[in-house]
């Protein structure tokens, strides 16, 4: 880059940073945290650091902090591994590399979670090649995973291994991450009740739009289902339940399909378009893909959805009440 084009770049950097300074409600997307993420500037970083619990550009704001890890962050790197877009899991493990693990056994799990799930599409298997990398060095123990293009399967047996391995060693640990979803559930039914106030439905808006789920249930190209009407169709327990665990009871409309073509490339998403010359795929990114008959080399449906689980993590009670009063009154 030339000395002009980076003085050009520079000035539009602080252009996007006095922006954000002067408008309190500044909306951020992935492409301003990753413009900014080209600053060495330290009050820049700053900026996005602070936007790591907006859920709509985490995964953005753990990309560019993976670029140089560092240990005090190593909680988000581990709560990476649980994000929606599957960039925060690759970078999220790639920091992990970076810094390398403590050892912990919570460490563990969330690796293997992160690499159990991870077994959709092309971009997840490459990122599941980096999760096992982590995984097994830690573990330091071969499994028999295939790494590289010819072991972009599920490789279930592998996983099933790791699994007995990781509970035989941490039985504690393996009974806490059992209790996990119901834990979460309840919790968050806790906090659903503990609110005397009726929740406020602009706030609402917003933590759904931070939380992503504007990504998936707004808009003309909406891949979720309209949310219109919800509280008439779902109970309040019946709906966080549906958040909470995503997997639960997929609608046969919304659930997840594989495709893998003859090329080996494998992806997921939900049909928005079949005939018998093809196909119409849209993934968890809104991302678009358009199949001929003849490359289909197998379509198979899979039993869970395209909406990630942990959208509740962390969420106030506060939060909570008006991210239901908002959805309550759609």
């Amino acid at each position: 880059m030339s000395r002009g084009l980076g003085d050009v770049y520079k000035r539009q950097v602080e252009g996007f940073a006095r922006q954000i300074e002067h408008q309190a409600n500044y909306t951020w997307t992935n492409d301003v945290v990753f413009v900014l993420g080209e600053s060495e500037q330290p009050e820049h970083q700053k900026m996005i650091r602070k936007q790591y619990e907006n859920f709509s550009v985490r995964s953005a704001v753990l990309a560019v902090l993976a670029n140089n890890p560092h240990a005090a962050d190593r909680t988000w790197y581990l709560e990476g591994l649980e994000a929606p877009l599957v960039e925060g899991v690759l970078a999220s493990a790639k920091a992990l590399d970076r810094l390398g693990l403590a050892g912990e056994p919570e460490e563990l799990f969330a690796l293997l979670f992160a690499a159990q799930r991870l077994n959709r599409s092309s971009r997840e298997f490459e990122a599941r090649d980096i999760v096992m990398k982590v995984l097994t060095q830690a573990l330091e123990a071969d499994y028999g995973f295939v790494f590289g293009s010819e072991g972009h399967v599920p490789q279930a047996e592998v996983m099933s291994k790791i699994s007995l391995a990781l509970n035989e060693q941490f039985p504690a640990a393996a009974r806490k991450q059992l209790g996990q979803v119901a834990d979460e559930l309840e919790r968050v039914m806790l906090l659903a009740s503990s609110v005397e106030e009726p929740g406020d439905l602009m706030r609402g808006k917003q933590v759904f739009e931070k939380r992503a789920c504007a990504r998936c249930h707004g808009g003309r190209k909406a891949l979720g289902p309209d949310l219109s009407g919800v509280s008439k169709r779902f109970s309040r327990r019946d709906l966080v339940t549906a958040i909470v665990n995503p997997d639960q009871n997929v609608s046969n409309r919304y659930q997840t399909t594989m495709i893998v073509t003859d090329e080996g490339k494998s992806y997921a998403g939900i049909i928005v378009y079949q005939s018998v010359d093809g196909l119409i795929l849209r993934d968890a990114e809104s991302k678009t893909w358009r199949f001929e008959a003849p490359e289909i080399e197998l379509k198979r449906l899979l039993p869970n959805s395209l909406m990630p689980s942990g959208l509740l993590k962390e969420i106030t009670s506060r939060e909570l009440a008006d991210l239901l009063a908002y959805l309550e009154s759609l």
